[in-house]
Parts: structure tokens; C-alpha cells; sequence
């Protein structure tokens, strides 16, 4: 199905005309790119619009940057390899899956187009709860009425592949649903479903104002539950939820991707380095206009060579950069 659903968004995705390529038209001296993103209440909007902002205010005129909402993840593989996107920000993941043409992407081959431009911020698996239904583990959602995201987005995807790690399929739940993020914390908090898997960055606004709002907590991963998915699936890492972010008694133990900038390897290498640059010299301000940057390491930006390539132009600005 999920493969099925992968060739019908690139159908659709060569059909449709890129806000790129309409706007060139329009400023021939102009030099736009987009970023792709997800849902726009999300993290990854957040970041990328935050980013387009910096971008934009100190750049000499003669480029502008847009952060453009999409499906999420998997769709934004697919836009990108259309050209209707510039650049998108994706799941580490789902990167390599399709950087190397697996899973759902096997039947369309590998993506090796695909480069890397920036890691930016830990994505953690975080699965949301109604308080007093007994859910206290992954295994425990057994029974339960879920959500497991959108059908276009890396969460849906890694929401499948994760259960799946621990033996559990749709059979196992009476009602599976496949919700956009504020979709998932209404249906929480009216009481008609029981928990949501998520994968985010965390602090979260949203996921602070549901726990607040409603009789909600998160799930930690246990230990055996995390080594079981760690050794089916590498591209997660151990981490922890900070009680800090949520006013929490104690850290949250779970697993993480990592949220990650990528582009294509034909995209000019001055475009790609001046937004390596612009972002690596903005980041005290794009930790007040989006909280999740303060989980962004500089340090670390150029990491993620070993999922998809480092792109020449963002090599070529980390060498030039600080450590």
C-alpha cells in the first residue's frame, strides 16, 4: 500500500507547477528557492520559516527563501525528486531508505540525488496518552483506539515500522487513525482515541498546550522495547524527553531520528553554502523565533554524511565555518 501510495505522490507531483519555478518566471534576477516542510502548525514549518526569515533579512537582495507546508516527510522525498521542491527538511529515516532505494521506495530505486545539507534537531518518538487507560508502554497500546499520522508523513511511516519492531499490526487495535498532528491532540483530548505515536522535536507547543489542556501524559519506551527497535532499525538512537520541556517529574526515556535540511546534487553550490552560512550565523536569533532551535547544535549541523552525501556547497561552508 505505502508503495502504491509513494508513486501516486510522485505522479502528482510532476503535474503540478513548483512555486519555484513560477516565481523565476516572474523575477528572472531573483534567485528563489523553497524549502519543504510539513504540516504548518509543525516543527518543521517553524524551522524552515525561521530559517527563510534570517535568510531573507540578511541576504543582498538577489535571493529569498520560502518555506512551503506540504504533507511532511515522504511526500517531500517525492516532491523534491519532481524538482517542485528546492530544498525540504525529512526524517533521517526515511532519507537513507531512500537514498538507498528500500522499504517503500524499492520500487521507484535509489534516490542517490539526494544530498544532505544540514542535521538540525533530534525527532523523538513520543507516544501521547490518555491519563487512566492503562497505557504505560508501546506494547500496552494493544487494544487501544491510536492515531498513527498521516498517510504522506514520516511519522505515519515510522509509526508503521516501529509496531511493527514490537509485533503489533492494525489487527491488534480497533480503530487506527491516520491524523494530521492538531487532528491527533483534538481527538485526545475529546476522549475518542486513546493515544497518538508521534515523532517530533521537542519542546513542542502544541504537545504542551494538549497536556495542559487535557488529561494526557507521554509514554516512555522501555529499555528491552528500545533495544528490540534498535536492533531492526540503526537509524534510531537513545534519548530522553526533558522533563524541563513539559514541567514533567522526570525524563522521559525514548529513541530519535534526526530532522534534517537535504537538497539534490545539481543544486548550485553557492545557493546551498549561503544558506548553510545564513543559518550558522543566525542561530541565536532562530532560537527565539522557534524554541526547537535551541535543541540545534552547531557543532553537529554537519553530520549526516553517512545517511545521504554531504552537498558540496554545505561542505565547503563547514570547512570555511568554526567548529
Amino acid at each position: 500500500m505505502m508503495v502504491s501510495f509513494f508513486r501516486l505522490l510522485f505522479a502528482l507531483s510532476t503535474v503540478i507547477a513548483s512555486p519555484a519555478m513560477a516565481v523565476d518566471q516572474a523575477s528572472p534576477d531573483l534567485r528563489f528557492f523553497s524549502i519543504g516542510t510539513g504540516e504548518v502548525t509543525g516543527n518543521y514549518y517553524a524551522a524552515a520559516k525561521a530559517i527563510c526569515g534570517a535568510v531573507n533579512r540578511h541576504s543582498d537582495g538577489t535571493i529569498r527563501c520560502s518555506a512551503e507546508a506540504t504533507q511532511g516527510t515522504i511526500y517531500n522525498l517525492a516532491a523534491l525528486k519532481a524538482g517542485d521542491l528546492d530544498f525540504a527538511i525529512v526524517q533521517s529515516d526515511w532519507l537513507r531508505y531512500a537514498y538507498q532505494g528500500a522499504g517503500i521506495f524499492e520500487a521507484e530505486g535509489p534516490m542517490t540525488e539526494l544530498r544532505t545539507v544540514m542535521a538540525l534537531y533530534p525527532e523523538t518518538l513520543t507516544i501521547l496518552a490518555a491519563r487512566g487507560r492503562g497505557i504505560d508502554s508501546l506494547l500496552a497500546l494493544r487494544g487501544h483506539r491510536i492515531d498513527i499520522g498521516a498517510p504522506a508523513s514520516g511519522r505515519h511511516a515510522t509509526a508503521l515500522r516501529v509496531l511493527d519492531a514490537v509485533g503489533l499490526s492494525s489487527n491488534d487495535f480497533p480503530v487506527v487513525l491516520e491524523l494530521p498532528i492538531t487532528s491527533a491532540y483534538e481527538e485526545l483530548c475529546a476522549g475518542r482515541i486513546d493515544a497518538s505515536i508521534l515523532v517530533i522535536g521537542h519542546p513542542n507547543e502544541g504537545l504542551a498546550s494538549a497536556i495542559s489542556r487535557c488529561n494526557l501524559e507521554i509514554v516512555g519506551i522501555s529499555a528491552p522495547t528500545s533495544e528490540d527497535i534498535l536492533s531492526r532499525h540503526p537509524d534510531f538512537r537513545a534519548i530522553s524527553i526533558p522533563a524541563s520541556d513539559y514541567g514533567l517529574a522526570a525524563d522521559i526515556p525514548s529513541l530519535a531520528v534526526t530532522a534534517t535540511v537535504i537538497t539534490l546534487a545539481a543544486q548550485p553550490d553557492d545557493l546551498v553554502r549561503t544558506l548553510v552560512e545564513q543559518t550558522r550565523a543566525a542561530l541565536p536569533e532562530l532560537r527565539i523565533a522557534a524554541p526547537i532551535f535551541g535543541a540545534v547544535e552547531a557543532s553537529g549541523m554537519g553530520k549526516g554524511a553517512e545517511v545521504a552525501p554531504l552537498h558540496p556547497g554545505a561542505a565547503a561552508a563547514y570547512e570555511a565555518l568554526p567548529p
